[in-house]
């Protein structure tokens, strides 16, 4: 029953929170001025984070416990992990 509940509030907060990130993604898309320096300092210190984030959750999920007990998980982690890093520092221009 608890987990039941717990999946409820998760499926509750998370239908609440994205029609408002999308508001607010909308909202800053409009009044966005791509050279102003402030601009540009946001958007470096949210690529930052999500670069974190990035690298947290992927080093978190290749070596949780089921990995760890699975030698044929646990090998390509470093590699998947550094390929997508290095997806993530490619510059796309």
């Amino acid at each position: 029953m608890l987990e039941v509940k717990k999946t409820l509030v998760m499926v509750m907060v998370y239908s609440l929170t994205t029609p408002l990130g999308i508001g607010i993604g909308i909202g800053v898309a409009e009044i966005y001025k791509e050279y102003i320096p402030a601009t540009l300092m946001l958007s470096g210190f949210s690529n930052a984070a999500a670069a974190g984030i990035l690298s947290y959750m992927a080093s978190f999920l290749c070596y949780n416990d089921k990995a760890q007990r699975s030698l044929k998980l646990l090998l390509p982690c470093p590699y998947v992990f550094c390929s997508l890093l290095k997806c993530l520092f490619y510059r796309w221009d």
